[in-house]
């Protein structure tokens, strides 16, 4: 019922995206173990040749993906969690068609913020203010001055990536892995 209710949050805010399919939801044929959706003809984000046969460019649809992920995760605050190519199909329209809204989460305003500031720093590569940032947040509980160069040298090494290699994941585990050698609050 729950991932029935997220599926009508989600159409709800796509409701004016031309470019965007989010299934309606069949409410008489549910139950708690029973979902029912829309049917959506399309093809897997990474089923390439089928998607350019119909006319498509791939790119085009993993741009305008990458484009609603991010306002989901920072203008809406209500995100789809597993935005992997079973959940992703193409529509022969060129629509991206959003499915399987079991795994949702929301992000606070406050985080959201947080989020934008870090990507400028990123961009920027202002190392020291990241480190602050951290700081600010309360996450670390020590001089933050160790950080930088820690942060530095991961983000200058992650830039000299191709874009083949470089991608959210891995840079969500390498960060990880610089701030996991600082204690936190808690672990100490």
């Amino acid at each position: 019922m729950q991932e029935g209710h997220n599926a009508r949050r989600f159409k709800n805010l796509y409701a004016d995206k031309y470019d965007v399919l989010v299934p309606d939801i069949f409410w008489d044929y549910m139950s708690v173990k029973v979902l029912t959706m829309q049917w959506v003809n399309g093809d897997k984000l990474n089923e390439e040749e089928a998607i350019e046969k119909q006319g498509l460019k791939v790119l085009d649809l993993v741009n305008t993906s990458i484009q609603y992920s991010l306002r989901q995760l920072l203008e809406y605050g209500f995100f789809h969690a597993g935005p992997h190519p079973g959940n992703l199909l193409a529509t022969s329209e060129g629509k991206i068609a959003f499915l399987d809204f079991g795994m949702i989460s929301e992000t606070p305003e406050e985080a959201r913020f947080a989020i934008i500031g870090y990507v400028v720093q990123m961009v920027n590569r202002d190392y020291e203010a990241m480190a602050r940032d951290y700081y600010a947040l309360d996450s670390l509980s020590v001089d933050v001055s160790p950080t930088v160069p820690a942060l530095c040298n991961f983000f200058d090494d992650a830039f000299t990536l191709t874009v083949s290699e470089l991608n959210f994941k891995t840079l969500v585990e390498g960060l990880g892995v610089v701030l996991y050698q600082y204690p936190f609050n808690g672990e100490s």
